[in-house]
């Protein structure tokens, strides 16, 4: 365990806390994601005596607060840091529980991996608690952390989205009610160091922080040299902050260009809007309209790179009729429109079983629902794929009412054993596939994942 000596000018003043933790009081149920390192643990104590303060005002709203330490399994420490964390959430009468990534860990993208995981671990711990109204998962990024992002998002040529960095608030996932919070993004690593000194509290060290194999820690040194010519993290920060309002402006530019192109969604199936209005707007537009539909439909594949976007955009430009893939989707550009849905060759799931009374994610763009009777027969899903479209399009005579086959294809179909139950998300186009005669009363359905554009 670690703990410094500090410089006096460093300590966080219970205004400056004030000032970062008041967002928080909009939250009924806060959970802290909390690993033992020092950013950590200073969010830690700083949230609960920010809660002390609180109750001190009998007018104050103080949120209920639950801490988890995710142990990924990468290192021997973790169980002892976990502990560590425990100890201390004991000591402050805050709940605690210890999360485990189990499954298999590949090297190439570990970390991304593991960041992954972490953010998923800690959502599911949240719907476990026993909470009513407004959530959030709150992490201890610092304005270093911030910083170091920014670098390295240039290093990558990122745009306005990926330099926006790290938001102070957004949601845990596209659609959801529940908010991720950075609250610790106006302070720096050594104030909250300092922190924790000043109390004489103790913290855990990673030796991961100091292996050059990781981009992060490689960016945290060559800190000193930028700060050097005045690229300061205060300095990176503040162009986070300008990116993010220069994105918010885009996104208010963005809903203006969505009507202009008559965008529509066909229940989620494929999407679809005006290739001439599309491509009379400025080039940044029609990327951002792009990228964020790519994601929308591109379900668990992995969001392409900026640059790939743009080469996209630039390429529907000087074609007059084009079918390109990009991100696990399709883009088929007409003489007049432009569509475009989930690549059914890229989908990567298995047939999975859905249990009466639960509710599933599949791939990444569909949550799957089972209900009503006939609760004792297995039922599955799978991509309907290109054998079950010509089964509903040869039993049913459906082709010319049905959207794109390939958008068809990759559908989330029900069934059990061989038999088609149901393709929910074809129920507009054909009601015959809402369900099957043989399971009156069984209810499965779909709801799109994703929210609002």
């Amino acid at each position: 365990m670690t703990t410094k000596s500090y410089d006096t000018r460093d300590v966080i003043s219970i205004g400056d806390a004030d000032v970062a933790l008041n967002s928080l009081a909009s939250f009924e149920t806060l959970l802290l994601a909390v690993s033992g390192g020092a950013d950590s643990m200073a969010l830690l104590e700083l949230v609960a005596e920010w809660r002390t303060r609180r109750r001190s005002l009998n007018t104050s709203t103080v949120p209920q607060v639950f801490v988890a330490t995710v142990d990924h399994g990468l290192r021997q420490e973790s169980v002892d840091e976990a502990s560590f964390v425990a100890a201390r959430c004991a000591a402050l009468d805050l709940p605690h529980a210890t999360l485990l990534w189990a499954g298999q860990k590949s090297k190439p993208g570990l970390a991304n991996s593991a960041r992954v995981a972490r953010y998923r671990l800690l959502r599911e711990h949240l719907d476990t608690l026993a909470h009513s109204g407004s959530c959030a998962v709150v992490t201890a990024h610092t304005r270093d952390d911030q910083a170091e992002t920014v670098l390295m998002r240039l290093a990558r040529g990122s745009g306005c989205e990926g330099l926006s960095a790290m938001a102070p608030s957004r949601a845990m996932a596209e659609g959801d009610s529940v908010q991720l919070v950075r609250p610790l993004l106006i302070f720096t690593k050594s104030q909250l160091a300092a922190m924790l000194s000043q109390r004489r509290l103790t913290w855990c060290e990673d030796p991961s922080n100091g292996d050059d194999t990781y981009e992060r820690v490689r960016v945290r040194r060559a800190m000193a040299t930028f700060e050097s010519v005045g690229l300061t993290s205060a300095a990176l920060a503040r162009t986070a902050h300008r990116m993010q309002v220069t994105r918010d402006a885009l996104d208010y530019a963005d809903q203006a260009f969505v009507e202009s192109v008559g965008l529509s969604f066909h229940h989620e199936v494929f999407a679809s809007f005006d290739c001439g209005a599309f491509e009379r707007a400025p080039l940044l537009l029609r990327v951002r309209l792009l990228a964020r539909l790519i994601r929308r439909y591109g379900g668990a594949s992995s969001a392409p790179d900026l640059q790939d976007v743009e080469h996209l955009v630039e390429h529907c430009a000087t074609t007059q009729q084009a079918r390109m893939t990009l991100g696990g989707v399709v883009v088929s550009k007409g003489q007049r429109t432009v569509r475009l849905w989930r690549e059914p060759g890229r989908l990567a799931v298995e047939d999975l079983t859905i249990p009466h009374g639960s509710s599933s994610l599949w791939d990444g763009r569909f949550w799957l629902n089972r209900s009503g009777a006939h609760t004792d027969i297995s039922v599955f899903v799978r991509p309907l794929g290109a054998s079950g479209y010509r089964q509903i399009v040869k039993s049913l005579n459906l082709q010319k009412s049905l959207p794109p086959a390939g958008a068809v294809q990759a559908l989330p179909a029900f069934y059990s054993g061989q038999t088609l139950i149901c393709v929910p998300g074809l129920a507009t186009y054909a009601p015959m596939l809402a369900n099957h005669a043989n399971f009156t009363g069984l209810e499965l359905t779909t709801k799109a994942a994703r929210g609002a554009y």
